[in-house]
C-alpha cells in the first residue's frame, strides 16, 4: 500500500516466480523480527542479493521509521534492524562488487539534500551523513554498484521534479561527480540497472509537461559515465 499509516495499512508479503515474472505463486505474509509487520512501504527501489545468497530490502513503517531487513536462507525467514527515524524512501547497494560486505543506503529526507548510511551485513547502521554533490527536490532516488563504482539517479534539482541525472562515485559514496543529464524536462522516480560492459540502463518517470506522462528507458554507455565498468 502506498503511503501506509498506523490507521490504514496492509501487510508486507512475498511471492515467487520461476519463469522471469510471467507467473507468480506461493504468496505469504512476511515476518521480520524484532520489528512488527505493519505493512510498511518496501523500497520503492529494488532489493539486492549477495554472492552468498543473502537478500536485503529496506522499508518505511507506517510510524515513519526506516529499517533494513534481510534473509540468509533465501526468503524462508527474515530479520530486521533497529529502526532509524527521520528517513524517507531509501535505496540500497553493496559497496563491494563481490556482493558480500557492507551496504550503502541512500535516502530521501527533504531539505534539498540526501542522507546516506553505511550498514554492516548484520544490519548494524553507521552514522547518517549528507554527502556533498547530491541535491534533491524531496523525491525518490536510486543507488546501484556498477563495476565497483556507485551510481545514483534522481531529479537533480532542489525545487522541481526535473533534470533526471545519473551521478558516479569512486569513493564509496563520500563524493559525487556532476553526472550525466538524461532528461532535462519533468522527471521523478527512477531505477538504474547495471548492464556490465554495455553500460547502464535507466527506467524513469518523465514527460514534457508532467513527470508522470510516461515510464521511459534509456541506456547510457560507460564512456559517458567516466569510463568502463571494472
Amino acid at each position: 500500500m502506498n503511503n501506509p499509516s498506523l490507521a490504514r495499512h496492509g501487510l508486507d508479503m512475498q511471492m515467487w516466480s520461476s519463469d522471469d515474472g510471467l507467473s507468480w505463486s506461493n504468496a505469504s505474509v512476511l515476518a521480520y523480527p524484532p520489528q512488527p509487520n505493519l505493512g510498511g512501504l518496501i523500497g520503492p527501489s529494488v532489493g539486492i542479493q549477495g554472492a552468498n545468497g543473502a537478500i536485503y530490502f529496506s522499508q518505511i513503517s507506517p510510524n515513519r521509521n526506516k529499517t533494513l531487513y534481510w534473509s540468509n536462507d533465501f526468503g524462508v525467514t527474515w530479520s530486521s534492524s533497529r529502526p532509524l527515524s527521520g528517513l524517507g524512501e531509501c535505496s540500497i547497494a553493496f559497496l563491494d562488487t563481490s556482493g558480500i560486505g557492507d551496504i550503502l543506503m541512500n535516502c530521501r529526507v527533504g531539505g534539498e539534500k540526501r542522507a546516506q548510511i553505511r550498514w554492516t551485513p548484520e544490519g548494524v547502521p553507521g552514522s547518517i551523513t549528507y554527502p556533498a554533490g547530491l541535491i534533491d527536490p524531496n523525491c525518490q532516488g536510486a543507488l546501484i554498484n556498477h563495476g565497483g563504482r556507485m551510481l545514483f539517479s534522481n531529479a537533480n534539482t532542489t525545487n522541481s521534479r526535473s533534470h533526471m541525472t545519473v551521478k558516479s562515485s569512486r569513493d564509496e559514496g563520500m563524493s559525487w561527480d556532476e553526472g550525466v543529464l538524461v532528461w532535462a524536462g519533468p522527471a521523478a522516480y527512477s531505477q538504474p540497472v547495471s548492464m556490465g560492459s554495455d553500460g547502464v540502463g535507466l527506467l524513469f518517470e518523465c514527460g514534457k509537461e508532467s513527470p508522470y506522462e510516461t515510464i521511459s528507458f534509456v541506456s547510457i554507455p560507460n564512456a559517458k559515465l567516466g569510463g568502463t565498468a571494472n
